[in-house]
């Protein structure tokens, strides 16, 4: 057996990548990084709406685990295995795995961090599958649902439903043989992106929908949907809202947002674990767990107060690298700094883009559009991942 002590990752999305990435980099002599993740692939969720509608993009959102550590490496990645459950100094698998020549279903750790993110229907996010051209075929069904449809109703106004309008109007704006659609988008917010948008964001927003040729019906919300249930009805159904007006459509997508992925953390150490009714994990500003100085949280699933985003995987993981550097070391630990106010960027689109900086300060759209929307951080993952090409 190694003589290794490690510090384990559950969970390969941004978040845990950007952490695992980053504990390859710092960990000391006698420390390695054992990442553990249900799929064997990494998934970057930002294209995922994309990649839903228009072909090729599939490949931009899905990509294989295997060259993230060097082969030399001290450290480990296991894709394809779910971590089953959790204790003060082990992770349990639902199969063995080999570690240094042996076969065991248990991972000792002397430092845990859990990024397991938030659950959503597809495509928002992937159901748990262990073979990547599964996943991608995923896409590629998704994009001929899309092709089919006639009369699209997306549920939610927040980024979800909004980049989704944007990717089907553009797609299907009447050339090359894509004919347009009828997209209705209802929400039962009266804003767009985020209660706390400004008003001039909502308005651009609003703005762009209408001029795409959306109907939005705002404040009101549909009674009768499944939200695990995206995709094509094969025929047109009516769906009622709050305010007995209905909606026909062939093709639903329930953009209503993720929820904390937290079960793992609750049946571990209980639901005082959770904050509720969010069921984020409660964390310190050092995101460790409230009462564990040696388990740490990242992302989506941790309660600090800020709009989860992708992009602040980099900052989780300097923190959480550093303060196990820092336990190790018996350094002081740094506390994370949210960015304060609401920052948000929703594409709209390959040419447009809508959000807020700090301080309720817009951001122009041809900026948003040069950040964002184009590319979609397309790049993110093949770069975490040391691919090459992608």
């Amino acid at each position: 057996m190694s003589d290794q002590k490690n510090v384990v990752v559950v969970g390969l999305s941004s978040y845990g990548l950007n952490v695992a990435k980053e504990l390859g980099v710092k960990l000391p002599s006698g420390y390695r990084v054992i990442g553990v993740e249900k799929n064997d692939f990494g998934f970057n969720p930002v294209p995922a709406l994309r990649a839903s509608t228009i072909p090729g993009w599939e490949d931009k959102v899905l990509f294989p685990l295997n060259n993230f550590f060097p082969s030399s490496s001290k450290n480990l990645v296991f894709g394809g295995v779910a971590v089953t459950g959790i204790t003060k100094d082990s992770v349990k698998l639902e199969k063995s795995i080999t570690i240094d020549g042996v076969s065991t279903d248990t991972i000792s750790y002397a430092y845990l961090v859990i990024a397991t993110g938030s659950r959503a229907a597809f495509p928002i996010r992937i159901p748990t599958t262990t073979d990547l051209e599964e996943a991608k075929e995923g896409f590629r069904d998704m994009q001929k649902q899309v092709a089919k449809a006639q009369k699209v109703l997306i549920i939610g106004g927040g980024p979800v439903g909004f980049e989704f309008a944007g990717e089907i109007t553009e797609y299907y704006n009447g050339s090359n043989g894509r004919e347009k659609k009828d997209v209705t988008l209802v929400s039962l917010l009266p804003k767009l992106l985020h209660p706390d948008a400004k008003d001039s964001t909502h308005q651009k927003c609003l703005s762009a929908l209408k001029k795409a040729g959306v109907k939005v019906i705002l404040g009101h919300g549909v009674q009768d949907f499944d939200p695990n249930q995206n995709g094509y009805l094969g025929e047109p159904k009516k769906f009622t809202l709050d305010n007995g007006e209905t909606v026909e459509a062939d093709f639903v997508l329930a953009g209503v947002g993720p929820r904390a992925n937290t079960n793992l953390v609750a049946e571990a150490f209980g639901e005082a674990a959770l904050e509720q009714p969010t069921r984020q994990v409660r964390v310190r500003q050092t995101l460790q767990l409230v009462d564990y100085d040696n388990i740490f949280a990242a992302g989506d699933i941790t309660n600090i107060k800020e709009n989860k985003m992708a992009a602040w995987g980099s900052k989780h993981a300097a923190i959480i690298a550093g303060n196990i550097n820092a336990l190790i070391n018996n350094a002081p630990l740094k506390d994370y700094s949210p960015m304060g106010g609401l920052v948000m960027l929703a594409s709209f689109g390959a040419t447009q883009a809508y959000g807020q900086l700090p301080f309720g300060l817009s951001l122009p759209s041809w900026l948003g559009a040069r950040l964002k929307s184009k590319t979609l951080f397309a790049q993110m993952m093949p770069e975490l991942l040391n691919i090459k090409s992608a």
